[in-house]
């Protein structure tokens, strides 16, 4: 059996077979976190997902929140889902448009419609994938 590096056995390319058990290895799961989501390019959604200026979805880049929305040019952004000053979620809501009901700064309501610059919390993107 003809397998690859690093799966525990799990796959068989000789006969094209992957075990579940990829699929719930922690070892697996561990290596990929470190090796494949930090270098490189993930789906986050599809600009379906987000079809109106200030419609905003939640998801996740390995175990990374992230916050995606469309703006008001109609830009998609992605951004970490977090306070980078207390480290908390900023929208903790799946998804919806305008203002994040969930989206605080020391204690008080964020604008999420405000362009990116002025909200600092959301001020840094997501870092592109290295070159392969």
């Amino acid at each position: 059996m003809a397998g690859i590096n690093g799966t525990n056995g799990c796959v068989d390319i000789a006969h094209g077979l992957i075990s579940r058990r990829i699929f719930v290895d922690e070892d697996i799961y561990r290596a990929e976190l470190e090796k494949v989501f930090p270098r490189a390019w993930l789906f986050l959604g599809h600009e379906s997902q987000v079809p109106n200026p200030g419609d905003f979805i939640t998801t996740y880049m390995g175990q990374d929140p992230v916050l995606v929305w469309r703006d008001s040019r109609s830009r998609i952004g992605a951004f970490l889902n977090s306070c980078r000053h207390r480290g908390v979620k900023l929208c903790r809501t799946d998804r919806g448009n305008g203002a994040c009901d969930q989206a605080f700064r020391a204690g008080q309501r964020r604008d999420a419609s405000l362009p990116a610059r002025k909200r600092p919390l959301l001020s840094g993107t997501v870092p592109r994938a290295p070159p392969a």
